[in-house]
């Protein structure tokens, strides 16, 4: 299935051979630490950074049958755009954040980083879990799924611990 891809803000500089890095962000803190370290990462390179948010369940209210849903979902992806806004406020390079729905997150991630023509991608680490077995065993395990479909484009994954914060190398 095609999914729809939303550009929500667009903060781009307008130079088009600045080298972009496509950063996957599901939404959480430990995201938001990955988009962290990516800002340091297009600071060095003098490249743009591209976040892209895969709407999905976990954006839904927790009552679907509640009269406000859709009020509901559309406060939440505001305030998840709110976040990146303040997030890379400060990036001089330029950025843009995506919101995508419909599509399978591994392919539509890789869509768009050839559509972009992305330097790279950077995202989370996969997380461990009950839930993680799950995402596995229904195919949605966007790690795997990028590395079964890629066979050209740099990926970076970034280990986060439960506070958020990354991870320091030992």
């Amino acid at each position: 299935m095609d999914g729809s891809t939303s550009l929500v803000a667009d903060r781009a500089t307008g130079d088009h051979h600045r080298i972009r890095i496509l950063v996957g962000w599901d939404g959480s803190d430990d995201g938001l630490a990955v988009v962290r370290f990516a800002t340091e990462i297009a600071v060095r390179l003098d490249a743009q950074v591209d976040v892209v948010h895969v709407h999905d369940l976990s954006d839904m209210p927790e009552d679907p049958d509640g009269v406000d849903w859709d009020e509901q979902v559309q406060a939440h992806l505001d305030l998840l755009t709110h976040r990146i806004e303040n997030e890379l406020a400060g990036l001089r390079n330029g950025w843009t954040y995506h919101v995508a729905r419909g599509e399978a997150p591994a392919r539509l991630l890789l869509r768009l980083a050839d559509d972009l023509h992305a330097y790279m991608l950077i995202l989370g680490s996969p997380h461990a879990g009950i839930f993680a077995i799950i995402a596995e065993v229904l195919g949605h395990h966007v790690a795997r799924g990028i590395l079964a479909r890629n066979h050209t484009l740099p990926m970076l994954f970034v280990p986060v611990d439960r506070r958020g914060h990354r991870r320091a190398p030992a």
